[in-house]
């Protein structure tokens, strides 16, 4: 199991690494760029707006899956019939409430428009992630790794080919979502296909007492996934909102997508730790091994990238914008320090989940949720961007230090201190290697070269990156 769950884990993130890293410091960027901070300060809003109510479209059903298919996987073919046509009507309440929020938030025809061809993606995108929670479950790591990168695969070919100028097309914002929507199809296409080849054909159906069965008990999935959306999304919508414009959000999501960049490597790690998580709970098995060796391996990333950021932030905004540099890079620097935090939060949380604690992790994140849309609504209309950036790594510290020490407890580590040792070690020599490079005046590619050097040699130094250790893990044949 462990040499598995390693493979998963290496799989998806490799694949991740090259396909994701190409769309958001490649395409993704390049749109930015074509568009303009303001146009594409609107266009992240809105697309924010899709997934702060991303609950109606899945209410807990695709985690609640997960887990109970990892646990039950016979039932597959019988949920699936059934699951679909539930998440179709769930679509099309999903477009049916964004209909008063359009209204609220008083967008004119143009940005009505986006708002719904990125909602209708989003729908393709929520029937992608049930069909890859089944595969997921079941422990296909190659099919969900796939799934995981096409569509953004699908859009770095077909921005690309607008981008170079190989069509009459100019690239626009609302060419920009009709992308997005048809990729998002073909994606949903090809997961739909996957769990065919798998499952079989299957019959569609439409039982209430099912429906019922199912939003039961995935009700708790679903107010945690609402309330995590509120504090991890509300943000850029209350910096579009309290500030009138458009610009303060556009350089927030500049500065974001490093940071978001790097979330998906977190999110495809504990995609694979959930179903792992969930059935070693079931047999009794032991996860210690597994859940530090991937905490090590994301946590050392963290801090590089929080190093890196903060010494060269203002590099990293010259090479990538052209507008707002300097303001860009302010945020940059303060935003990338939530990695560290956030990795906590999401590893301990895949845990909490598989272990059934739903509603822990409810009242941990309203009261991140409280006090991440409280604190934005007193300090943006004062210091914009930066307020969201600060209170981001507010919130984040106070989910990890509550969801780890509730885990540190449950797993009763014995190593916790010595790492704190290593991982402190870690930090200071990467700052003090960051603070040499910046003096002397570098290429940016360069400085970024030399700190990858030097990072690799730490992790080697300190005991991070065990490579008998690592070799061990894949000639596990448990």
């Amino acid at each position: 199991m462990n040499k598995l769950i390693v493979k998963g884990i290496s799989i998806s993130v490799l694949l991740n690494l090259l396909i994701k890293s190409l769309w958001i410091l490649g395409v993704e960027l390049g749109v930015q760029r074509v568009v303009g901070n303001t146009s594409y300060g609107l266009y992240y809003s809105l697309y924010n707006v899709t997934i702060l109510f991303l609950i109606i479209l899945d209410l807990g059903i695709t985690n609640f899956n997960n887990r109970n298919i990892a646990q039950h996987s016979q039932l597959l073919r019988k949920h699936l019939g059934g699951l679909t046509v539930l998440k179709f009507l769930l679509g099309l309440v999903y477009l049916f409430i964004l209909l008063p929020v359009a209204y609220f938030l008083n967008l004119d025809s143009q940005a009505i428009h986006i708002l719904f061809l990125l909602a209708i993606a989003q729908i393709f995108n929520s029937f992608t992630l049930y069909l890859r929670s089944n595969l997921n479950a079941l422990l296909k790591f190659g099919w969900d790794a796939l799934l995981s990168v096409a569509d953004r695969l699908l859009l770095i070919m077909l921005c690309g080919i607008v981008l170079m100028d190989l069509t009459r097309f100019k690239m626009d914002i609302l060419l920009f979502a009709r992308l997005q929507l048809v990729s998002s199809f073909m994606t949903m296409i090809i997961a739909s296909l996957a769990n065919i080849k798998i499952a079989g054909m299957f019959k569609l159906t439409y039982n209430w007492k099912f429906y019922y069965s199912i939003l039961r008990q995935s009700l708790p999935f679903a107010l945690l996934v609402l309330v995590m959306g509120v504090y991890l999304k509300s943000d850029v919508i209350l910096l579009n909102y309290l500030l009138k414009d458009s610009t303060e959000a556009g350089i927030y999501a500049a500065a974001y997508r490093l940071f978001d960049a790097y979330s998906q490597f977190a999110i495809i790690a504990t995609g694979v730790l959930l179903p792992y998580f969930s059935r070693s709970i079931k047999t009794g098995e032991a996860v210690n091994e597994i859940f530090g060796w991937t905490l090590r391996l994301l946590l050392s990333s963290a801090f590089f990238l929080s190093v890196f950021t903060v010494f060269f932030n203002e590099k990293l905004s010259d090479l990538l914008y052209k507008e707002h540099v300097s303001e860009t890079a302010k945020v940059l620097s303060i935003l990338m320090f939530v990695t560290i935090p956030y990795v906590l939060s999401i590893i301990a949380g895949s845990y909490i989940t598989a272990a059934g604690r739903i509603r822990f992790l409810v009242k941990i994140a309203l009261i991140c949720a409280f006090i991440n849309v409280l604190l934005n609504i007193l300090l943006i209309p004062v210091y914009g961007a930066l307020a969201s950036a600060y209170v981001a790594i507010l919130t984040q510290s106070v989910s990890a230090l509550l969801l780890m020490l509730f885990v540190i407890r449950r797993l009763k580590f014995n190593f916790i201190k010595k790492w704190i040792v290593r991982f402190s070690g870690l930090f200071v020599l990467l700052v003090a290697g960051a603070y040499f490079l910046s003096i002397q005046q570098l290429p940016i590619v360069l400085d970024m070269l030399l700190m990858i050097g030097l990072f690799l040699m730490l992790l080697l130094l300190f005991g991070v990156l065990n490579l008998r250790g690592v070799i061990s893990l894949f000639s596990n044949q448990k």
